[in-house]
Formats: structure tokens, C-alpha cells, sequence
């Protein structure tokens, strides 16, 4: 049921940010390329200077873990978690607290 929920919740994606995901991730590969910019700035994984926690769970299908790996490598010193779960249970099934949830929270614990 709190799968159902969350997925039907109905917040809006801002049109700029579904028009920058759809057409600049996927369509151009800005993030890949270097490209992607937040307010005028490039974003640059491998200039970030802060904790970081990367959660690529194993079984996705939206962001398969191959896409998302690399992110993991390119950002000092980033903490890796890889979930045996799907882009939306990790976040949100049944199994989601035990997954990610408690990970992050002792991460967060940790810093």
C-alpha cells in the first residue's frame, strides 16, 4: 500500500525539470558529456567536496546499475550502496527500510 501511495501521490515534476531529465540526460547525455548545468554552473561529480552517499540498487530497471555506477566512482571518497532491490522498492516497498533506509540513516550516523 505505501508503494501505491507514493507512486500515485501526485506532486508535479516542473516542466524545466522533466524537459531537462527527458531531453538533456537522456536524449543529449549532458551529465555524461559534461554539459549538465544548475543555474548557469557545470555539474561536476569529481569537483564536489562534501559526504556523499550513492544508492544504485541492482535490480533497476529505470536507472539500470550500469548508468549509475559511474557516478559512485567519479565523486571523492563517495560511499556506495548497492541494494538488492528495483528503482522504486528501494525507496518505497516493502522491503525499502531495510534496503536503504537504515544504511542511509547509519551513514548519516557516521558523519
Amino acid at each position: 500500500m505505501a508503494l501505491e501511495d507514493w507512486l500515485n501521490d501526485g506532486v508535479p515534476l516542473a516542466a524545466p525539470v522533466a524537459r531537462e531529465c527527458l531531453s538533456g540526460w537522456y536524449g543529449e547525455n549532458t551529465p555524461a558529456r559534461g554539459e549538465w548545468r544548475i543555474a548557469g554552473l557545470p555539474v561536476d561529480p569529481a569537483r564536489l567536496a562534501l559526504p556523499a552517499f550513492v544508492a544504485a540498487p541492482g535490480r533497476d530497471r529505470i536507472v539500470p546499475p550500469e548508468s549509475a555506477l559511474p557516478l559512485a566512482s567519479l565523486i571523492p571518497g563517495a560511499v556506495l550502496h548497492q541494494p538488492t532491490a528495483g528503482h522504486i522498492g528501494m525507496a518505497a516497498g516493502s522491503a525499502a527500510e531495510q534496503a536503504l533506509w537504515r544504511p542511509f540513516l547509519e551513514w548519516v550516523r557516521g558523519l
